[in-house]
């Protein structure tokens, strides 16, 4: 992956290519650089979209590389996180107005008559099913004893 910022030979730091200096405030941006900065924006975006704390990614980067040596096996980890196959964050409660994208059945915290309460609930066709939600999370994997 390219990254965005960079260092020059001298060991300043440069945006894709930009020195510093040239993005400091009263300077002339040209067409090419507003371009650059457009898409470093948009690059910064698809990084936030993923939702892989930057303090995690290097912990798990740094466990792989470490203590299994497989640094495939971590880029192949990431990819699957990317996808949506793994987790590597701890589940947080999503608020209810910012409902699944998928029908089935989830982990929310409901009102129920004035008491909150937390179980399973089914969502589908964008509505949840006869439930007032609060928030909601992905079920966690149901328990499996050690062999």
């Amino acid at each position: 992956m390219k990254k965005l910022i960079e260092r020059d030979e001298n060991g300043n730091f440069t945006l894709m290519g930009i020195p510093w200096e040239r993005l400091a405030a009263g300077k002339n941006i040209t067409k090419g650089m507003s371009e650059k900065l457009t898409g470093a924006i948009y690059k910064l975006k698809d990084y936030e979209d993923i939702e892989i704390d930057p303090e995690i990614y290097r912990n798990v980067k740094e466990f792989y590389e470490e203590y299994i040596k497989d640094s495939k096996g971590f880029d192949r980890l990431i990819e699957q996180a990317k996808d949506g196959f793994i987790q590597i964050t701890e589940p947080k409660w999503i608020p209810a107005e910012k409902p699944p994208k998928h029908s089935g059945k989830y982990l929310a915290t409901i009102n129920m008559n004035g008491i909150r309460m937390t179980g399973e609930v089914g969502f589908s066709h964008g509505k949840w099913i006869n439930q007032d939600v609060i928030a909601w999370m992905e079920k966690p994997e149901p328990y499996k004893e050690s062999v």
